[in-house]
């Protein structure tokens, strides 16, 4: 299946972004992790990120406890939450495939 192409991505702010750790190495890591960040936070059109370590990649949602994978329990366990579109310069936009699915119970999710 061919990965969707970033012009086709919703029209709305993405719920999460996944950049490359080698943005942050290449330059003063402290100076390119709040770049990051406030980059991040433009984009997803909120004050506040948190930013996660998942090795060669940084996933960055508005909320402390989103995660890439439905968690354990849920219908969906272990499967993505998102739908990414690499914009092309080593940023990708991460947009929740279901919101609605998103609590373990089937209740609509904060």
């Amino acid at each position: 299946m061919e990965d969707p192409k970033f012009e086709d991505r919703p029209r709305r702010n993405p719920d999460a972004v996944m950049a490359p750790a080698s943005l942050v190495r290449k330059r003063n890591p402290m100076l390119a992790g709040k770049e990051l960040h406030d980059a991040a936070c433009q984009i997803l059109g909120v004050r506040q990120a948190y930013v996660r370590d998942q090795g060669e990649e940084r996933f960055i949602t508005a909320s402390p406890h989103d995660t890439i994978l439905f968690p354990i329990g849920h219908a969906l366990e272990k499967q993505p939450r998102y739908d990414w579109y690499d914009r092309g310069d080593g940023l990708k936009y991460g947009y929740l495939i279901d919101p609605q699915q998103d609590a373990p119970d089937g209740s609509e999710a904060n």
